[in-house]
């Protein structure tokens, strides 16, 4: 390694870090190892990318990278116990950096496969870094060293933005895997609509459409997320409560958040950590629960804007990107690994 002058958290030494994921369409890879590798390159360490999703040349490759590396850093993804093995040896700084209930199927039942593989990658791992509580308290429960590091948003990406559709607006953002959690919240939308004077605004990559409500269907873009959410009035994160919504990070609470939006949600994953009930917003459950928060926040425009002035400064506060990523320096630092 080539001696560098001490930078601020660093001994002083270039590092050589290798950054596994899924790749830059993938939000895990944009809001957690990105800023990441950003604020290494910046204190003047080495940062490369590899996929995770790779054949048998692909993992030779991995490998070959790893035992050239310093420090590894394996996003999610479960390698089989033999290969998490050999990529233990060939790098014994490993670190695994998840946020979402990888130890079970994506319906919250028990997956024997994964739960060994989780534990496997755990076990060989200098340290975790878990996106909520729920998610460390599994990987300590196998013996990980575990930290959390919520997944966290740049404020200033969602500066203020007062021009909001003339009609009072619910706004989802999501992903075609993630459409179910606003399917299943069919009954509360459809009983929204008869008894309020609402639209639903969803930005994503798919199409849906409700017999009571009206929808705008609006693709998603980095370039355009923000304006769209900042022209809402209310963010909504239906979610359903089980083993694998309970590793759920909270990302679109977050962003509405950011975006001076008051919550309505679920109680279920971080969502219940993220939200302050009748400060940042409201949880619903039931139909009538959805229906008479939406009423509230539209009948109560003061208290609406509150919330929303409340979820801004909450963001800033407690999960500003920039002091989320720091803290990830800091365990780094800990660990002798800057």
């Amino acid at each position: 390694m080539v001696a560098r002058p001490p930078a601020d958290g660093s001994h002083g030494l270039t590092m050589r870090y290798l950054l596994v994921g899924k790749g830059d369409d993938n939000p895990s890879t944009r809001y957690r190892l990105e800023p990441l590798a950003a604020r290494l390159e910046q204190l003047g360490h080495s940062v490369t990318f590899s996929s995770s999703e790779l054949g048998a040349y692909g993992k030779a490759g991995l490998l070959s990278a790893a035992a050239r590396s310093d420090v590894v850093i394996v996003q999610r993804k479960l390698f089989g116990g033999p290969f998490v093995a050999a990529l233990r040896a060939c790098c014994r700084n490993l670190i695994f950096d998840f946020d979402d209930a990888v130890f079970v199927q994506s319906d919250g039942s028990e997956s024997r496969t994964r739960r060994s593989r989780f534990g496997s990658v755990v076990r060989r791992s200098r340290m975790v870094w878990a996106g909520n509580a729920y998610l460390a308290a599994a990987a300590e429960s196998l013996g990980g060293e575990a930290h959390v590091l919520p997944t966290s948003v740049r404020g200033d990406h969602y500066s203020l933005f007062e021009r909001k559709h003339e009609t009072f607006t619910l706004v989802w953002i999501g992903s075609r895997s993630t459409s179910r959690y606003l399917e299943a919240c069919r009954p509360a939308l459809e009983a929204i609509g008869r008894a309020c004077d609402v639209r639903l605004k969803v930005i994503g990559d798919f199409d849906i459409a409700f017999d009571a409500i009206p929808v705008d269907v609006v693709g998603w873009s980095a370039a355009t997320e923000a304006e769209e959410l900042l022209r809402c009035h209310v963010g909504i994160a239906p979610m359903q409560n089980n083993a694998w919504t309970r590793g759920k990070c909270a990302l679109k609470v977050l962003q509405y958040m950011a975006s001076g939006l008051p919550v309505i949600s679920s109680r279920a994953g971080a969502n219940a950590e993220v939200l302050e009930e009748n400060h940042t917003g409201l949880f619903a459950e039931s139909p009538e629960q959805w229906v008479a928060a939406v009423q509230r926040l539209q009948a109560e425009p003061e208290t609406c804007r509150q919330f929303g002035e409340n979820a801004r400064r909450v963001v800033r506060e407690r999960y500003e990107m920039a002091s989320v990523v720091q803290h990830s320096i800091d365990h780094l630092a800990a660990a002798g690994l800057l």
